[in-house]
């Protein structure tokens, strides 16, 4: 399945496992990171998002307190009517361009 067919069918709702303490959080063992901070220090986020017809490429930054907050600096914005192959080729290259670094 191509990403923008998955896309186009949405995120349905995962309910989350219970997490008992830091040690059950199952992405640290494979992140290979010794706490869920030092994992948020290293973590980068980008959603993707349809207002309409315009579709934005928006990055997060950690939050003031914790958890993660939209980085208004860091917006991409596309033009209406940009086909949706166009977005996903710059979010493709925005987190190639991100592992690299």
């Amino acid at each position: 399945m191509r990403f923008s067919e998955r896309l186009a069918r949405g995120n349905p709702v995962v309910p989350e496992p219970p997490i008992d303490g830091p040690e059950d959080f199952a992405l640290l063992k494979y992140a290979g990171a010794k706490s869920v901070a030092a994992f948020d220090r290293g973590a980068r986020t980008w959603r993707l998002s349809d207002h309409g017809s315009q579709y934005r490429i928006i990055a997060s930054k950690p939050g003031r307190v914790r958890g993660w907050q939209d980085d208004l600096d860091n917006i991409v914005i596309f033009p209406p009517g940009t086909e949706l192959d166009e977005v996903i080729d710059r979010a493709i290259a925005i987190l190639q361009a991100a592992s690299a670094s």
